[in-house]
């Protein structure tokens, strides 16, 4: 087998310890030794790209604290929750808000302390601790909503590429990768830019009970360097091999596989530590987790072991 050299992506920051998209989630990421930094992005009403992995907020700040923004919770076209949307805020109005963990079964003693943050203020933060480290510190950006939001006359492409541009990354130092779901997205991405694609695969139920890929990987190899599918994907509920990985392999693309947490975990495995074994032993290039000094430490035993 080829030596590889797994890269750990901290996924929305390190999210299973602070909230996600913060600015200390991130450097905490980059801290705990992330190789890449994964923010989602949304837009603003006024044109901002914002670090946010839905375009709701509800979930994720204290909007609700806010009476005069009461007004603005709203049922979206299409969704049957009104909830408060990040596209009916400029980034002002955003910036008083402060953000909360999703997650019910992880720490809240960080709530309320951090501010949304725009993506900008998130390449001038890794560009600042890469240059003060001295190591390399990518970034690889979730466009969300993409068809939405164009519709509304947001389109993410421009906007988000020539951030990255200004500010250095898709140079060796800074290694950029753009990904998205959506894969008119991406074919439109590949016309704009070099950097590397990633097309995102989900599990349409992430039961790990059945393998229903929202895509086909072969539908992304015209324009697609790497396939990110969900984990069920790649190794089923017994345990086994589904293909995928060698079906990857023979488009010639890398794999990252999503998302390493704690709560969801396949039921074959007794851990999320053994999940992510399992998957770096099967030859994976690259994955996500909420915990990245649990995947750099794994990450960094498994190298170990295939040097010995």
């Amino acid at each position: 087998m080829t030596l590889r050299n797994p890269v750990v992506i901290a996924h929305r920051g390190a999210s299973g310890y602070w909230p996600e998209h913060t600015e200390t989630a991130y450097r905490q990421a980059i801290k705990m030794g992330a190789d890449h930094i994964e923010p989602d992005l949304v837009f603003t009403k006024d044109g901002h790209l914002i670090c946010r992995h839905d375009r709701y907020l509800g979930t994720t700040t204290n909007v609700a604290d806010f009476p005069e923004f009461e007004d603005r919770k709203r049922i979206k076209p299409g969704l049957v929750e009104a909830q408060w949307y990040a596209e009916d805020f400029t980034l002002e109005e955003l910036k008083a808000l402060r953000c909360r963990q999703l997650w019910p079964t992880r720490t809240a003693e960080h709530n309320d302390q951090d501010k949304i943050l725009t993506f900008e203020d998130l390449l001038v933060l890794i560009k600042q601790v890469a240059q003060v480290e001295g190591r390399t510190i990518g970034v690889c950006p979730e466009v969300k909503h993409a068809p939405d939001l164009l519709e509304l006359g947001h389109d993410f492409l421009p906007l988000a590429l020539d951030q990255m541009a200004e500010h250095g990354f898709g140079a060796p130092e800074l290694p950029a990768q753009f990904q998205s779901f959506d894969h008119k997205t991406l074919q439109r991405a590949r016309e704009m830019t070099d950097i590397p694609l990633v097309q995102l695969i989900r599990n349409e139920d992430f039961s790990f009970q059945t393998l229903k890929p929202s895509s086909v990987a072969e539908e992304a190899e015209p324009f697609a360097d790497v396939i990110a599918p969900h984990k069920s994907l790649i190794i089923d509920q017994k345990g086994q091999d589904t293909g995928l990985l060698d079906r990857c392999r023979a488009m010639g693309k890398e794999v990252h596989v999503w998302a390493f947490v704690d709560e969801m975990v396949n039921p074959h495995f007794a851990s999320m530590e053994d999940e992510i074994r399992a998957h770096l032993d099967l030859g994976i290039d690259g994955l996500f987790c909420d915990f990245p000094d649990r995947a750099v430490k794994l990450r960094n035993e498994f190298l170990e072991g295939t040097h010995s």
